[in-house]
């Protein structure tokens, strides 16, 4: 991990994407995000969990017709798998697939604060309308559509201070009391796109991470706060991170 690829000052929500020459998948994937995988796996089947629209997985008529998933099974490196759950139980990484740019399938057992049963046949426009200070971010929607379904791979970090410790920070559950830094998880996310049919469908790449707050170097713990401290107003209030901001300042 390179943390100043990862962490910016000042901090922005612009869709920073660069080419990316890298492995697609960490190979062998990480025992406990596949174990991870599996207990979330348990609340996902209607019934197991009261709470309207919640779902890790979906896969629409047009990916299925388009065998979209077997086009991205193919590129990752297996043989041909068409079922979206069926192929990402197999790698450390979560998938979307994104067709004329809309959601037509994912698997993402470790959400950032959103519930993937909603992106279901969205836009990604739409998909970004809640994000803080987002404008530029939904005006280029359409134009990063095009260019992750183009000749070339891409990718970018995104990352926040949170309380929870899981892997999933599904918006359905409950977060943790911040009482103090131990409190603290540092939450990356490295995002990697790949064409899948050019000029149509991309396949987004979504690798998890976190670590306590309190096992980074001090230069990296300062540097994190120098970066919550550019935030605006709305995009602390958006990441959760207003008490944050007050106790990392004060420490």
């Amino acid at each position: 991990m390179n943390f100043d690829n990862i962490v910016k000052v000042p901090y922005t929500t612009l869709p920073h994407m660069e080419k990316y020459e890298g492995e697609l998948l960490h190979t062998p994937p990480s025992e406990f995000h596949l174990k991870e995988k599996r207990f979330q796996a348990i609340w996902e089947p209607s019934g197991k969990i009261d709470y309207p629209n919640y779902g890790l997985s979906f896969a629409s008529d047009l990916a299925r017709h388009k065998k979209l998933i077997k086009q991205a099974s193919i590129i990752l490196g297996f043989e041909p798998i068409y079922h979206i759950v069926t192929l990402v139980s197999k790698i450390q990484e979560d998938l979307v697939i994104v067709d004329n740019g809309r959601i037509e399938a994912a698997y993402v057992s470790f959400p950032s604060g959103w519930n993937p049963a909603d992106a279901q046949g969205k836009l990604l426009e739409h998909v970004h309308a809640p994000v803080a200070d987002g404008d530029v971010l939904r005006k280029m929607s359409n134009k990063l559509c095009q260019l992750m379904s183009g000749d070339y791979r891409y990718h970018r970090w995104v990352w926040t201070l949170t309380t929870y410790k899981d892997l999933s920070n599904h918006p359905y559950w409950k977060r943790p009391k911040l009482t103090g830094l131990q409190d603290l998880h540092f939450r990356t996310e490295h995002q990697i796109t790949f064409p899948i049919e050019k000029g149509y469908t991309s396949g987004f790449l979504i690798d998890v991470n976190v670590f306590p707050f309190l096992s980074l170097t001090k230069n990296q713990q300062d540097k994190i706060r120098d970066s919550i401290n550019t935030m605006s107003d709305n995009v602390l209030k958006y990441k959760h991170l207003e008490d944050i901001k007050q106790l990392i300042n004060a420490n």
